[in-house]
């Protein structure tokens, strides 16, 4: 009888074979979970023909230079990319805001925005905040290279960064602003132009740009 009940202890090893099995449908049912993940297609709320919904001076440069469609020598980019930025200084002062991104770094429309806020853990809302180190938007571009326009190749010289101003206008001499202790915002930390900041109040709701030295 004892013999038996040593039996009945085998039958229980063969229940923990069963939890095993268990065990290994978790493992599935995750790794088919990991893969819905990667293959989740773009929403309509985010994308449109295969490429981002952003402001379109950011599409430009997207379009011209990151995706090489129609790239121009090294002023034209740096210009594309200050009005880029700018834009996208401008919403981030607007109600919609500028939390999420593109993979690009650039800022989706209000759709993209409010469709990132309901899913904030889809692979396609990069949030902007972890970025900035904070709520404040911020220029997230440094080390740029530059398009060799006779080369047809990206050239790793002399990188560029861009840098920022809320609440600002400028030319190449001279700025304006709301607040003249605006903060500088960016990874260069340079002031946009040469001279420091007068104050003026019609300013409120600009941004005045930079990026290897073209101001915007």
């Amino acid at each position: 009888k004892g013999d038996k009940g040593d039996k009945g202890d085998k039958g229980d090893k063969g229940d923990s074979g069963g939890s095993s099995s268990k065990g290994e449908e978790k493992k599935e049912e995750k790794a088919a979970e990991k893969k819905e993940v990667k293959d989740e297609p773009c929403p309509p709320e985010l994308c449109s023909g295969g490429k981002s919904l952003i402001n379109s001076e950011c599409a430009d440069m997207r379009d011209e230079n990151i995706l090489g469609e129609k790239p121009g020598d090294s002023t034209s980019q740096r210009k594309n990319l200050a009005k880029c930025m700018q834009q996208d200084c401008t919403q981030s002062m607007e109600s919609v805001g500028c939390r999420w991104l593109d993979e690009n770094k650039f800022c989706y429309i209000e759709t993209g925005q409010q469709w990132c806020d309901k899913n904030p853990t889809s692979k396609w809302c990069h949030d902007g905040e972890k970025l900035y180190g904070g709520t404040d938007w911020t220029p997230t571009y440094d080390h740029i290279p530059y398009f060799n326009y006779v080369a047809k190749s990206w050239e790793d010289q002399a990188p560029y960064e861009c840098s920022c101003m809320k609440n600002c206008a400028a030319t190449k001499k001279y700025t304006w602003c709301v607040d003249p202790k605006e903060p500088v915002l960016g990874l260069g930390k340079d002031l946009p132009t040469s001279n420091p900041p007068t104050e003026k109040s019609n300013k409120a709701g600009q941004c005045v740009c930079a990026c290897g030295g073209i101001v915007l």
